[in-house]
């Protein structure tokens, strides 16, 4: 497997170096040498810094491994760790506020060099007063920096847009081109070398020494509030203030806080999960794969933030949703990939899916560093910028201690589930950051943008003077009640123009431009996994069948298709119809309720008749039956619309009935192989519940959005559909029947159907089986549409139906794979569908659960003002 580690290293490699070579203009800002002298000294510094903690990196939890301590004990020592960097970390950046944060980066230099010495020590204790030290250093690390670099940036009086140049370079080379060097650097030392797994350590050491000598003679000191002198009390009340007052602050820490919490859960997570039977792993090389993939990130995120468009707030909504993603890499694979039970060896399949996907977690870990560093400088009043950076590692801190502390007591796939979960939340919660930082701008019109700095100047001011004058009692302070007095003056300068345009804005018909892409990626990955696995198919998914059953399947396929046009093409606007005709939830859930009654009291009635009367005419019946329905769509009275449901709970219960068994008659009329049928079932879905629906519901959303023909317009080009699809079927199929040999009545034919279900085990399960999966479905077909939109959100219904259908291809495809084999049987594999399909439709309660905890996170930093 050696060859995966060196290819995957070098695409990442190649593709890093392609976006750097290739920047041109439009990627880069023109900057004066006086800032150019300025960051470079920075990025030496903070390289040396980086490189004293990356070399660290991939060693700690194989060090204490090879101490002979277990899981549970390692998970300890990272407690300690992330604990000191809990209880100090606050307190240390409030100190490096108040004596000076360039004598905080000189202590963060000490302690971690103190930190490295004790990994001499194989005694749990000499290693446990190292993990505190290093806590306390990683606190100094992602605050004290950060704060002098932007306080000695505004002093200099650089321009503030040059800020995300730095913060950008820094992540690229310290998390990006220094993580790399030091992970091959450690691997060289370990490995090559035989030093033992201490020798990174006193590495680390060394650089740590060299980048104090260069803070110590070449920086300057700068302070939190250096107009009056302050106790902590005072600073932490301040930094409190500052969170409770501002929701954009709040909603950063808690952000972060998820992020980082999931991230520094990951760095403890991902050697057991890539060598889960103590397989041999290159620890060095593969943090060198992250860090190149973190690399990669930066310099996407330096590209982003080099264009005003998109803004960050905007395109960090994305990174979350692709690291969350990632992040259930392990748990796919675990239910996909059976696991090995060798001891030893090189890293196995499943292994290497799982770094693919680690890869991109790390690269989304780029894009994150240098993105949450703008925000920050944005939104976080200089006056408490060290504490308030503190305040927000508080929760994440919490949340990796609770983690490591059960690492025994649970699964490592549930403890990727979690962070996955957290990563979705803070997508939202990022969402929510977009939505009211656009405030201002909306408030303002074209103006606004000059007036916003100043604006939030003088919210900063006003909040800072009641705290000044002692009123702790801040709370959430509604910013449309403290409009400062520049934005209203620019509102009545601008009488006409800024409220015109503030109109204009609001009455655009432009829809769905800050998640469209969204929209697009999520289909388009889809749609590249469908094609995937179309293109990559080999003669074992493949099966040899005659001419006359090709005939035969074609014939049959495009009836189907039509038919299951006729269906799609009315699924995405049928609740989108009825509330555009002014009926509320109830009075649709009823109109619901009388299709699905129909559905199954007409139901059976029409599968008897159909077995005695013809499968072919119960389908002509079912083309007829439907299009009547759809020609009631045109009426907004509730009555109509009530007969128009149960005539489409008619045509449903023939479309999942009459037509497959006709099929199955035909197919075994005319001598075909039993096992042909597979083909054409999978054909059929692909098609039918693929493609069709795909096309159907980018066609809908044609008709309604872009040609503006209305919600009924779909319905009336699915009666087209139908009535091409009968002229077929009259046309080419010949009749057949449910028991040709003897004439029973409709009560004769139920009682030989119930008798069989009760006779025969299988068939009373597999009823069982497809009724709760079909509820499930049928349920979530009414969902869906206000689950997406609780709020009157408008979302493209065309399109999101088209891409589930897509979704829905996807799996057919997998389907036709499986069942091409004759292992795995399909009662196996279905198991795992069940459980995945469970799984999928609790989101919306866990969405809601971490909302929650998201929200009692936020919560945490208002109540420590009491």
């Amino acid at each position: 497997m050696e060859l995966f580690y060196y290819m995957v290293f070098g695409g990442l490699g190649a593709v890093v170096a392609a976006l750097e070579l290739s920047k041109n203009n439009k990627d880069r800002i023109n900057t004066s040498s006086a800032f150019n002298s300025f960051k470079n000294n920075y990025l030496l510094v903070y390289s040396l810094m980086m490189a004293g903690d990356w070399l660290q990196g991939p060693y700690v939890y194989f060090l204490y491994s090879q101490y002979g301590y277990g899981k549970g004990e390692i998970g300890q020592l990272f407690i300690a760790g992330f604990g000191s960097s809990m209880l100090f970390g606050t307190i240390v950046g409030s100190l490096a506020d108040k004596q000076g944060r360039k004598r905080a980066c000189v202590t963060y230099c000490i302690t971690y060099i103190l930190s490295c010495m004790t990994k001499h020590s194989p005694q749990y204790k000499v290693l446990m007063v190292g993990r505190v030290l290093g806590g306390i250093a990683t606190s100094l690390l992602f605050s004290a920096f950060e704060s002098w670099l932007v306080a000695e940036h505004n002093k200099r009086g650089f321009e503030q847009q040059w800020l995300s140049i730095t913060f950008s370079k820094a992540i690229f080379l310290g998390n990006g081109l220094v993580a790399i060097v030091s992970g091959l650097f450690g691997n060289l030392l370990v490995d090559s070398f035989s030093l033992g797994p201490v020798s990174p350590f006193d590495a680390a050491a060394c650089f740590l020494a060299i980048g104090m000598a260069v803070i110590l003679s070449s920086w300057t000191e700068n302070y939190g509030d250096p107009s009056e002198n302050k106790d902590l009390l005072t600073q932490f009340k301040g930094a409190a203030a500052a969170i409770a007052s501002d929701e954009k602050i709040a909603l950063l820490g808690a952000i972060q806080s998820l992020f980082e919490g999931s991230m520094y859960t990951f760095v403890f997570l991902w050697t057991p999960a890539l060598s889960p039977n103590e397989e041999e792993i290159p620890h060095g090389f593969i943090f060198a794969t992250f860090m190149l993939a973190s690399m990669l990130g930066s310099s996407l995120a330096s590209r982003l933030m080099a264009r005003s468009s998109p803004r960050v707030e905007s395109y960090m909504q994305i990174v979350f949703v692709v690291s969350s993603a990632a992040l259930l890499l392990p748990i796919i694979t675990n239910f996909l990939v059976a696991p090995s039970k060798v001891k030893g060896g090189g890293i196995s399949f499943s292994g290497c899916l799982q770094l693919l996907g680690f890869c991109t977690f790390e690269a989304c870990v780029g894009i994150f560093w240098p993105s949450i560093m703008k925000m920050r400088s944005q939104y976080i009043p200089e006056e408490a910028r060290s504490t308030i950076m503190n305040f927000f590692r508080i929760p994440l801190n919490i949340f990796v201690c609770i983690v490591l502390y059960n690492v025994d007591a649970f699964p490592i796939t549930v403890m990727f589930g979690m962070c996955s979960i957290f990563l979705f939340v803070a997508s939202l919660l990022q969402r929510r950051l977009l939505v009211i930082s656009d405030k201002p701008n909306r408030r303002m019109g074209t103006q606004g943008k000059g007036s916003r700095g100043g604006a939030s100047k003088h919210l900063i001011n006003l909040r800072l003077l009641e705290h000044q004058e002692g009123s702790w009692k801040l709370g959430i302070i509604n910013e449309r009640l403290m409009l400062p007095c520049e934005a209203l003056q620019v509102m009545e300068e601008s009488e006409g123009t800024g409220l015109k345009e503030l109109h204009s804005d609001s009455a655009s018909p432009r829809r769905y431009n800050t998640m469209e892409l969204f929209y697009y990626i999520v289909f388009g990955s889809l749609g590249a996994f469908v094609a995937a696995l179309e293109l990559s198919k080999t003669n074992k998914d493949r099966t040899n069948t005659s001419s006359a059953f090709n005939s035969f399947k074609n014939n049959y396929l495009l009836v189907y298709s039509l038919m299951m046009a006729g269906d799609w093409l009315q699924g995405p606007y049928v609740y989108f119809l009825y509330s555009h005709y002014g009926f509320g939830k109830g009075d649709i859930g009823q109109l619901f309720i009388a299709g699905f009654g129909s559905s199954m009291l007409f139901g059976t009635i029409v599968g008897s008749l159909a077995d005695k009367q013809g499968r072919k005419r119960a389908c002509v019946t079912y083309c007829i039956t439907y299009i009547l329905s759809c020609i009631t769509k045109h009426s907004p009275q509730y009555k109509v619309l009530m007969v128009g449901r149960v005539l489409g709970g008619i045509a449903t219960s023939l479309l999942f009935s009459a037509f497959e068994s006709w099929l199955v008659a035909e197919h075994n009329k005319r001598g075909f192989e039993q096992q042909w049928l597979s083909i054409t079932f999978s054909k059929a879905i692909f098609l039918g519940n693929g493609l069709v629906a795909i096309v159907s519901g980018l066609f809908g959303n044609l008709l309604v959005d872009s040609f503006a023909l209305g919600p009924v317009a779909p319905f009336d080009a699915a009666a087209c559909f139908l009535a091409i699809g009968m002229a077929v079927i009259l046309s080419s199929w010949s009749e057949n029947y449910g028991d040709p040999s003897e004439s029973k009545d409709l009560l004769t034919q139920f009682k030989g159907a119930a008798t069989a279900i009760t006779s025969d085990e299988k068939i009373a399960l597999l009823g069982a089986i497809q009724s709760l999966f079909e509820g499930s479905m049928y349920t979530f077909v009414f969902l869906w549409t206000p689950a997406l939109s609780p709020n009157d959100e408008e979302i493209p219904h065309g399109f999101i139906f088209a891409t589930f259908m897509l979704a829905s291809m996807l799996g057919s495809s997998l389907a036709s794979r499986l069942m091409a084999r004759s292992s795995p049987r399909v009662e196996s594999y279905m198991q795992i569908v069940f459980i995945v399909s469970s799984a999928a439709l609790l989101l919306p309660i866990i969405i809601s659960v971490g909302y929650l905890f998201s929200t009692c996170l936020s919560s945490m930093f208002i109540l420590l003002l009491n």
